[in-house]
């Protein structure tokens, strides 16, 4: 008995010792955590995860366990894990645009994402992530006496350019101080070529001189940049474009949504007017302006998603999936699972897609009923290209907001009973799926009330 005791003690001290090694995750609630941080003072590692990831389970299993990981988390940050499918973790995921997973988010105590990591390859890769994150937390606690210096008027060039460049390697924003820097510079010096070599690499906003210029000489010089300043302009446009975007639809900025059309023009060899014009119909779309969006969408999808040729493209993606058969490509791996919806109607589903988002966009923004007509064309040929239950599910809103509630009824049945069927089919990851089901049948249940 007393042995027992004793290796019972001994299993109950190795598994404590081992835990205390390992990362530690605080187990409040979000808003328990930023106020924890801020009390602290002490910055944030967010991980970021999935029930069905693999690389997140990995992660979890092999490298949080560790001393070595667990004593630079438990160090520098307070730790914290999320379901990005899951209540808060939602609304974090798409805030801090978490888009892999596993990731690790960094935040400052005040909440201000600083550092990312993305994806898991072992343990040494992430320790060596780990302490890029700490150096580049230990860069921002050192800029205050630059700040400081900065918020007093300083505006010398060479400072401007240093300050810029800690900010950098600190992970904090410098799109205002990297303005500042070009207006020190003469015209003709701004218009150059070595500024654009350089402005390739520190744009980070669509306000202001850099972007100004930008839109000024960017095709002029493009011919003559390299390859790898042109991918480092594409990258940092891209990113600047989902801030404009979403601050243009927040203050209902009309001037900086046009800013981000012409970013989105810059980034594309070839300039398609179709995915120009969809950026002012979005903007529209989500500030409600039914005096812009209504006769513009209905001027866009006749010009741009007409399809008179729907028997051929049905053809074309039937022949495919015969030949995906022969292939025995009607696996049940997990990598294929979010494509397969996608090889069943190759051709029709990206049109059928935008024919839905933009009927849905009407059913939210018109109460015109010539347009919801419209729309509901729009929804039923969504349908025909590709037989989903989003078309089912945004026919049904149409008809219900048209005032034919039966059919609405019926429609959003056939929505529910078409899901369930492609859950069958393993279109759809279980996670996913849950989603989807709760969202189908709050709908049916509101109808149906």
């Amino acid at each position: 008995m007393k042995k027992r005791l004793i290796f019972s003690f001994i299993i109950c001290f190795v598994q404590i010792t081992y835990a205390q090694q390992g990362v530690q995750f605080f187990e409040g609630s979000w808003a328990e955590l930023l106020k924890k941080a801020q009390t602290e003072n002490k910055a944030i590692c967010i991980d970021v995860y999935t029930v069905w990831c693999k690389p997140c389970k990995l992660m979890e299993r092999e490298a949080f366990p560790t001393e070595k990981i667990g004593k630079v988390l438990n160090t520098h940050f307070i730790n914290y894990r999320i379901d990005a499918e899951k209540g808060e973790g939602r609304k974090i995921t798409k805030e801090y645009e978490a888009e892999g997973y596993p990731t690790l988010l960094f935040l400052r105590p005040d909440a201000e994402l600083f550092y990312k990591i993305v994806g898991y390859s072992g343990v040494n890769p992430l320790l060596f992530e780990l302490q890029k994150a700490v150096s580049t937390l230990n860069a921002s606690e050192a800029l205050a006496p630059l700040t400081a210096e900065y918020e007093k008027g300083n505006r010398e060039r060479e400072f401007l350019w240093t300050y810029l460049e800690k900010r950098k390697a600190a992970g904090l924003g410098y799109a205002e101080v990297y303005n500042e820097y070009l207006k020190t510079l003469p015209i003709a010096t701004q218009d150059s070529k070595p500024i654009m070599e350089q402005l390739c690499r520190n744009i980070s906003s669509l306000e202001g001189l850099a972007m100004d210029i930008v839109i000024r000489k960017f095709s002029f010089y493009y011919d003559s940049l390299q390859g790898i300043d042109i991918s480092f302009m594409e990258k940092n446009l891209k990113n600047a474009i989902r801030k404009a975007r979403k601050k243009a639809i927040e203050k209902n900025d009309v001037e900086l949504i046009g800013r981000v059309a012409k970013a989105v023009e810059l980034i594309q060899e070839s300039p398609k007017p179709q995915e120009i014009e969809a950026v002012y119909l979005d903007f529209y779309h989500q500030t409600k302006n039914k005096t812009e969006f209504e006769p513009k969408i209905q001027i866009f999808i006749e010009k741009y998603l007409k399809v008179e040729n729907i028997e051929e493209i049905l053809q074309i993606d039937a022949r495919f999936r015969e030949r995906l058969k022969k292939m025995n490509f009607e696996s049940s791996s997990d990598w294929l699972t979010k494509i397969r919806k996608s090889l069943k109607n190759p051709n029709g589903r990206p049109i059928a897609e935008q024919l839905n988002s933009w009927a849905w966009a009407s059913y939210e923004v018109s109460e015109n009923q010539e347009l919801l007509e419209k729309a509901l064309e729009w929804a039923e040929k969504a349908f025909i290209l590709c037989d989903d239950h989003d078309s089912l599910h945004t026919k049904a809103h149409l008809l219900w907001k048209l005032g034919r509630k039966k059919e609405a009824i019926q429609t959003q049945t056939e929505a529910v009973n078409l899901f369930e069927k492609m859950v069958l089919e393993g279109l759809y990851e279980e996670t996913e799926a849950e989603e989807i089901r709760q969202k189908l049948h709050n709908a049916w249940n509101e109808m149906n009330k």
